[in-house]
């Protein structure tokens, strides 16, 4: 990703325009869903993945997205950590024009991105490898073994973990270490 932009606020205050939008635990406040359906409404250009995950039951921000004219489809996450906590969530895959058609060229590797983090975790991985993509077209072959596998199920970039292995994937694990260091 070249551009990003990491913001905690007031919804209303973000300015620009954004291809790619994750989201993870920020309908927690009743009067924040429809702000948030707003601004992606108003920041997102619909080019790249829109993917909200937080805990069930948001039907405003549901509402919203409806009445703002974007397309979804929510599914319900269940699974369990590494830590063997149980976890539901929601994943809210927003939609304007469908998905993004993917350039063919020679493949030169086969990829398995591991990720043992929680569901938000698991989710931002999904820039990585909406970027890994986009950044080298039709390049790498790329499946996830993850704690919620779930979030990839229609992910046109990811291929299963029965393929990849078969093609004799080289695995990844997946980490930022510098969440560490970001509130210093």
């Amino acid at each position: 990703i070249e551009n990003s932009v990491i913001f905690t606020g007031d919804w209303k205050d973000i300015i620009g325009s954004f291809d790619v939008i994750l989201a993870s635990d920020v309908l927690y406040v009743p009067n924040g869903q429809i702000p948030l359906a707003e601004t992606i409404n108003r920041t997102w250009t619909g080019r790249g993945p829109c993917f909200v995950c937080d805990v069930r039951n948001r039907d405003k921000f549901s509402e919203a997205l409806t009445s703002y004219g974007l397309a979804f489809t929510k599914r319900e996450l269940r699974g369990k950590l590494a830590t063997g906590k149980e976890y539901a969530n929601d994943l809210w895959e927003i939609k304007r024009n469908g998905k993004q058609d993917i350039s063919q060229s020679t493949i030169s590797k086969a990829l398995i991105l591991i990720n043992r983090l929680s569901p938000g975790d698991v989710l931002a991985m999904s820039a990585a490898v909406y970027s890994l993509h986009r950044a080298h077209p039709g390049r790498y072959l790329t499946a996830v073994d993850t704690t919620c596998n779930a979030i990839y199920e229609n992910n046109p970039d990811v291929i299963t973990l029965d393929a990849a292995h078969a093609m004799q994937a080289e695995p990844w694990q997946t980490h930022y270490p510098g969440i560490n260091q970001c509130n210093e």
